[in-house]
C-alpha cells in the first residue's frame, strides 16, 4: 500500500508539473499571437477557446491531484499507529549467562540539544538545531563518552537517525560505528512517512548489547499523547530486553523507556505508568529479574538544586508518584547529580531548572551493586547519563 502511494505521489508531481509548463508556456505564446492579428478567422478562435478550455482542466486536475497527494501524506501520518507487540531478532550464535550486569542508560537528545540549544515546546524559541557545525560537535562528543565505557548494555533514548532535527546527521550511524562489538536494535518513536529526506524525521530508542547477551527482545505500545505538530506525535514504547541467568527458568528482564513529556498534569504519563507496572509485576511475579530504566519525565529523587529558572518553564515537572510500584521495588537513581535540564534556554549552570528524571526502577529480587549519574556538563545532550550495577539477589558478593 505504501509503495502505490509513493507511486501516486510521484506521478501526481510529474503530472502537475507538465500541466503547468503546458499552461504557463504554451497559452502565454497563444495570448501574443491573438493580440498581434486582431483578423483572427472564427474557426481559429473556437480551436483556440478549446484549447484554453482544455488547459484549465489541466490545471485543476494537477491541483487537485497536488491536494490529495498532500492529504494522503497528511493521513497517512496522522493515523499511523506502529504495532502493539513487535519483535526483533538479535542473530546470536550463542547464548550468555549473566547475574551481574552494568546498564548506561542515556537520553542523548538526537544529537541536537547541546548546551548552545534551547527547544520551542519547552518556551524557547527554536525548533531547529542553530546549525549542521554544532549537531556534528554534539555527536562527536556523545560517542566519545560512548566508546570510553564498558557496560554490558547501553539503553538510549532519542537516537536519531538522519533527520531534520538533526540536520542530516545521524547520531544513530555514528554510535554503531563507534561500539561495533555491540549488538543492537534500533525501535522508531517518531517518524515520519512519505516525507523525503532533508525533512524526514526519524527517532527513537535503541539497546546496544554485547553479543549472544540479549536473547529476543520486543516493542510493546504504550498509552499516547494527542498530537502535538498538526498530524504528527511520539507513539511511546517501551523496549522488553531477555537475558538469561544462572538461576533456573529465570531470566533478567530489562526494560528501556521514554514516557510522555508534555502531556496535561502528567495524564498520559499516569496510563503510561500503569502499563509499565502491570507488565512488570506479571515478569516478578513469574520469578524474573525486572530493571526498568529510561527517560520518566518524572522526578525519582525529590531533591531541589539551584536555580533561577520561572516557574512558567517548570510546566512538565511532576514526580514519580508514591504509589507507581509497591513500596518494595526499588528506585535507582544517583541523588547528588541532575540528569536533566530546562531547555526554555540555552545552559547556565544555576539559572537553568535541573532535576533527576533518569535512572531505573528495580524488582525487590534485584541487588543494587552501585549507581552513578556522570556529570558532563549538560555539554552535548539536555540529559546526562546514568550507570548502574545490578545483581540477582542470591548472587549478590
Amino acid at each position: 500500500m505504501v509503495l502505490a502511494v509513493l507511486v501516486a505521489v510521484g506521478l501526481t508531481l510529474i503530472s502537475a508539473f507538465t500541466g503547468w509548463r503546458a499552461v504557463t508556456g504554451d497559452s502565454k505564446q497563444a495570448f501574443v499571437w491573438k493580440i498581434a492579428t486582431p483578423n483572427i478567422r472564427l474557426d481559429e478562435m473556437i480551436f483556440f477557446q478549446i484549447k484554453l478550455k482544455q488547459r484549465k482542466k489541466i490545471l485543476l486536475y494537477t491541483v487537485g491531484s497536488l491536494v490529495c497527494a498532500l492529504l494522503t501524506i497528511f493521513f497517512v501520518n496522522a493515523f499511523y499507529t506502529p504495532p502493539k507487540v513487535k519483535s526483533y531478532s538479535w542473530n546470536s550464535l550463542s547464548e550468555v549467562s549473566k547475574d551481574e550486569l552494568e546498564i548506561i542508560t542515556w537520553n542523548i537528545g538526537y544529537g541536537g540539544l547541546g548546551k548552545e540549544s534551547n527547544f520551542i515546546l519547552d518556551g524557547g524559541t527554536d525548533w531547529l538545531p542553530e546549525s549542521k557545525l554544532i549537531v556534528k560537535k554534539n555527536v562527536s562528543g556523545i560517542v566519545n563518552f560512548i566508546k570510553s565505557q564498558t557496560p554490558d548494555v547501553f539503553f538510549f533514548q532519542e537516537i536519531a537517525k538522519a533527520s531534520l532535527i538533526n540536520r542530516s546527521v545521524s547520531v544513530f550511524n555514528a554510535v554503531v560505528d563507534t561500539i561495533n562489538q555491540y549488538q543492537n536494535i534500533y525501535v522508531s518513536d517518531f517518524c515520519t512517512h512519505l516525507i523525503p529526506p532533508p525533512i524526514s524525521i526519524n527517532s527513537g530508542l535503541g539497546v546496544f548489547a554485547r553479543p549472544g547477551l540479549i536473547s529476543n527482545s520486543e516493542s510493546r505500545l504504550l498509552p499516547l499523547e494527542a498530537r502535538r505538530i498538526g498530524a504528527f506525535r511520539k507513539n511511546y514504547q517501551m523496549v522488553v530486553n531477555q537475558v538469561s541467568t544462572t538461576v533456573e527458568n529465570k531470566k533478567w528482564i530489562l526494560i528501556n523507556l521514554h514516557l510522555a513529556a508534555f502531556d496535561s498534569n502528567a495524564d498520559i504519563r499516569a496510563k503510561q505508568l500503569e502499563a509499565v507496572r502491570s507488565f512488570a509485576m506479571k515478569q516478578y511475579q513469574r520469578g524474573n529479574f525486572v530493571v526498568i530504566g529510561g527517560d520518566w519525565n518524572l522526578r525519582l529523587v525529590k531533591t531541589e538544586f539551584p536555580h533561577q529558572t520561572e516557574d512558567k518553564y517548570l510546566f512538565w515537572v511532576h514526580d514519580l508518584p508514591d504509589d507507581a510500584f509497591p513500596s518494595d521495588w526499588k528506585i535507582v537513581a544517583d541523588p547528588n547529580v541532575p540528569s536533566v535540564r530546562t531547555v526554555h534556554q540555552a545552559y547556565i549552570p544555576g539559572e537553568n531548572y535541573v532535576t533527576i528524571i533518569d535512572g531505573f526502577i528495580t524488582s525487590p529480587n534485584v541487588e543494587v551493586v552501585a549507581v552513578e549519574t556522570i556529570n558532563l556538563n549538560f555539554t552535548n545532550s539536555d540529559h546526562h547519563p546514568v550507570k548502574a550495577r545490578f545483581a540477582t539477589s542470591d548472587k549478590i558478593n
